[in-house]
């Protein structure tokens, strides 16, 4: 199985009840809402951006290797 992945990182969650917490980040891809303040237009408007060229496809495999080397415990999608 493969999922369209913009970016997979670690960082510091800023907001929320786990603000402050080391966390990972998981941004997909082709997202099916269109929120006026979205701040990643490119993981889903196809009208204006490549998307797959943003958001590669990555196997579920790939994405729980890269998680794992991050060594946080939460995960933000």
């Amino acid at each position: 199985m493969t999922v369209p992945v913009s970016e997979i990182f670690p960082a510091w969650q800023g907001e929320g009840p786990h603000a402050g917490r080391r966390c990972s980040f998981l941004r997909l891809g082709l997202c099916n809402l269109h929120c006026e303040w979205c701040d990643t237009p490119f993981t889903w408007d196809i009208t204006r951006f490549d998307v797959a060229t943003e958001c590669p496809p990555r196997t579920t495999e790939d994405i729980l290797g890269t998680l794992a080397t991050h060594g946080t415990d939460l995960l933000v999608l």
